[in-house]
């Protein structure tokens, strides 16, 4: 494995955990806004480019 894999590997994995919380929500959950950061949960679309 090149440390560039290596890299990939783990960005894989951070994204993961941090939106796999995210499927049970609907889409009321997903719209709230948040006073801090993207706005809404949707916002993180942009990382997934959904």
């Amino acid at each position: 494995m090149t440390p560039f894999e290596r890299l990939l590997g783990h960005d894989e994995a951070a994204a993961r955990e941090l939106l796999e919380p995210c499927l049970p929500l609907n889409e009321a959950e997903l719209d709230r806004e948040f006073d801090a950061g993207w706005g809404d949960l949707k916002g993180w679309e942009m990382l997934t480019h959904g």
